[in-house]
């Protein structure tokens, strides 16, 4: 069985943009916990939303001329296996787990948890 990493790694490309956003407003909240003038950087819930719709359909156009030249990188000519399937309904359960399950002081387990299982979803795919 081939592990599609690159297929899975350019499939996942607005993932890794909002996850590093993420990343910026955890790092914002833990190190200006009460700066008046960083309100906007630690409250971007909404920019992120925002950004996250525009990243979907940039990828998508900008890579539907790319995938017609390589067509191993196509996502129409990928199937998800068995065990991408298993692994993940696992990932999407612990996930939930992870957000609503425990109570954690902030929502990193289950944000990696996501990252990974959509990783994971795209990299057990076989060519069609």
């Amino acid at each position: 069985m081939r592990v599609a990493w690159k297929y899975s790694l350019l499939r996942n490309i607005p993932v890794l943009i909002i996850f590093g956003i993420l990343n910026v407003q955890e790092w914002a909240n833990q190190t200006f916990p009460g700066v008046e003038g960083l309100q906007t950087l630690t409250n971007i819930s909404s920019i992120l939303l925002l950004i996250a719709i525009m990243i979907w359909p940039i990828h998508y156009f900008s890579f539907k001329y790319w995938y017609q030249k390589h067509l191993s990188y196509d996502p129409d000519h990928h199937q998800i296996t068995k065990i991408g399937a298993g692994l993940t309904a696992v990932g999407i359960l612990v996930s939930f787990y992870l957000f609503f399950g425990i109570v954690p002081q902030t929502y990193w387990p289950g944000t990696i948890a996501i990252v990974i299982t959509f990783f994971v979803k795209d990299a057990f795919t076989t060519t069609s």
